[in-house]
């Protein structure tokens, strides 16, 4: 899956949506950075206080997440 279509995936689907930026700009970077330094498969361990939603993106174009 694309990075535009996992987006709008985990916006329908989140639970938590007052978290979830409306600005994809930052979304963006997040993919640019990831797809520079990652190959799809690779293992993703989170350790943030946000609600996990950019981790959810990149769970849905192919990395492993924790």
């Amino acid at each position: 899956m694309d990075a535009l279509k996992a987006i709008k995936e985990v916006k329908k689907t989140f639970l938590s949506k007052i978290y979830f930026e409306e600005n994809l700009d930052s979304w963006v970077t997040v993919d640019e950075v990831v797809q520079t330094y990652l190959t799809p498969g690779d293992k993703v361990f989170d350790l943030s206080s946000r609600p996990c939603d950019k981790t959810a993106v990149a769970q849905l174009v192919g990395y492993e997440c924790t």
